[in-house]
């Protein structure tokens, strides 16, 4: 399976990918729009300029020195930040003036000595002066992380989530209830010669976790071959022949969903078990009657093709005619050696309803593992 499948979202997932998005984007919302900043920097930039001027002039306005006004008022005009300046004496009749006097953004301060108006300031300014230039690289930094947020989120969750990924089944003990007729879904590891010990006993642990859930569906019992795979049994008093199908349909798709280095082949035969595997916590696969060779039948699962489900011929007897017809016949060179009595059939894939069911069941596990 390809790595990057590993962390696809399930339903459970998404929502709080979109969540994290929008949080994500709301707070850099309210970071980037500062709602008025800069009206207010060029408010208190223009009073205090206009005091300022105010203050130093106030003698210059005394003794009507237009020569030097004109030159302070050119010498203010310089700056990006100030379009214009006018000098009034204190009848308001203009002395000096520099710049444009057209702005909106007018500030005006009085100039006194000792409580004596003198004369007045005005100070034109440049509002576009004030106003931030457009960050585009912190803009593009801004998407890139909404864009990434979602999957972060997903990986960080579907990491938190080892090592407790799956519902816990509760299941009340009964009387045992004798040889009980079942299916064996035999699970092989294909791909253990690849592993480390740790990743094969993780894989074998998934499976296991995930015919867990199955059970949870199907009444049964889910349990591990060593290190070669695992096995489900589950109970003909409770399970159809076709809803054993729907069960290795469903372990298939959960295995391809879930998050696992596994890869699965499966092969599903019948066989005794002890007791009704619905209600058993433990079972050896030695204590099933008629399945003398646990080995013969993980080579036999290693023999199925990718996506498809190998049958015995007593599960193919246990299906009406319809089932029948989605089921054909199983060919291999070495089969006449591993099984020289056995009829094997291969079942590819399910019809679209059935299909349908299995996807929604599984879209309802994995949405509450």
């Amino acid at each position: 399976m390809p790595r990057w499948k590993r962390f696809r979202s399930t339903k459970a997932t998404l929502p709080s990918a979109v969540t994290a998005s929008v949080l994500c984007a709301v707070a850099l919302a309210g970071i980037w729009f500062n709602f008025g900043d800069d009206k207010l920097q060029a408010e208190r930039f223009g009073v205090h300029m206009a005091q300022t001027i105010a203050k130093t002039t106030a003698g210059d306005l005394l003794d009507n020195q237009r020569i030097n006004l004109a030159v302070i008022a050119n010498f203010v005009t310089e700056g990006a930040e100030v379009d214009g300046v006018t000098f009034f004496d204190n009848a308001n009749n203009v002395i000096a003036m520099s710049g444009s006097q057209d702005s909106a953004s007018r500030y005006t301060a009085t100039a006194t000595i000792d409580d004596t108006i003198t004369g007045y300031v005005t100070i034109h300014l440049n509002s576009a002066a004030f106003r931030p230039a457009t960050p585009w690289l912190h803009w593009l930094a801004s998407v890139i992380i909404v864009l990434i947020v979602p999957w972060l989120t997903v990986l960080l969750m579907q990491l938190s989530a080892r090592g407790n990924r799956s519902l816990p089944i509760v299941s009340v003990q009964q009387e045992n209830a004798g040889a009980t007729p079942s299916y064996c879904l035999v699970i092989n590891l294909i791909n253990q010669l690849a592993l480390s010990k740790a990743e094969r006993d993780q894989a074998v642990t998934d499976a296991v976790n995930m015919g867990r859930e199955v059970c949870a569906v199907y009444p049964g019992f889910a349990m591990p071959l060593d290190s070669q795979g695992a096995c489900l049994v589950l109970s003909q008093n409770t399970v159809s022949g076709l809803q054993a199908l729907h069960a290795t349909f469903l372990l298939q798709t959960l295995l391809l969903e879930y998050e696992t280095l596994g890869q699965f082949r499966y092969y599903l035969r019948t066989a005794t078990c002890p007791g009704d595997p619905g209600e058993m916590n433990f079972l050896n696969p030695a204590q099933m009657q008629d399945w003398s060779n646990i080995d013969t039948d993980i080579t036999l699962a290693a023999l199925a093709r990718k996506d498809t489900a190998l049958i015995s011929q007593e599960v193919f007897a246990n299906l009406n005619d319809v089932e029948k017809s989605w089921a054909g016949a199983f060919e291999h060179p070495i089969l006449p050696d591993l099984a020289p009595e056995q009829s094997l059939y291969s079942v590819a894939e399910l019809p679209e309803r059935d299909a349908l069911l299995v996807k929604e069941q599984a879209q309802v596990i994995l949405g509450f593992s």
